[in-house]
């Protein structure tokens, strides 16, 4: 019997290694009129640490995180109540669909320096958040290979997310010398 070459075939992706699979479904929105203080008592209520915020339509706007409304609180000189959602949230954001592979996910959570990207449909409506502690959880389900593999990209995100930054209006250092600004 001769030896017969089985034709190439594509490696599908598996829903194991999708956004689906791991992001969290349960999402509290606001809108850009909100106040910060109704966004701090959603994120209590569903202890969550990003709201997304939506237009009329659902369609996502930007985000507003806990550190947000802290900063906020600080430097706003207005109380939280009086703070309008759309001035303090974050407008410039990753977002990525349930689709999406997990690579994907770290890359952009590498590059943006955030834990936290949420999960749009095809009309940027959201549909869940993906998190670092999500992508941590699954990877630490996995055994053998696949499972290290995974353990050390959630690692290597964790470590660019984490590395310590200084504002660009802080032009030297404590010892003198010129400090990165935050990519």
């Amino acid at each position: 019997m001769a030896n017969r070459k089985q034709p190439a075939t594509k490696k599908k992706k598996t829903p194991a290694c999708e956004v689906q699979a791991v992001m969290s479904t349960a999402v509290a929105c606001c809108r850009t009129t909100a106040s910060a203080a109704e966004a701090a008592r959603l994120m209590w209520t569903n202890d969550c640490g990003i709201v997304p915020v939506v237009d009329a339509e659902g369609r996502l706007k930007g985000v507003i995180t806990d550190r947000d409304i802290c900063i906020a609180a600080l430097m706003g000189g207005k109380t939280l109540a009086a703070m309008p959602v759309g001035e303090v949230m974050s407008h410039d954001i990753a977002t990525v669909q349930a689709d999406a592979d997990l690579a994907e996910v770290h890359a952009r959570m590498r590059e943006r320096r955030v834990r936290r990207i949420p999960v749009v449909d095809a009309e940027d409506r959201p549909v869940g958040i993906v998190s670092l502690n999500d992508l941590s959880l699954a990877a630490a389900g996995v055994r053998g290979t696949e499972g290290r593999a995974r353990q050390q990209e959630v690692a290597s995100t964790l470590a660019r997310v984490s590395a310590h930054w200084v504002p660009a209006a802080a032009t030297e250092g404590a010892l003198g010398a010129a400090t990165p600004a935050r990519a």
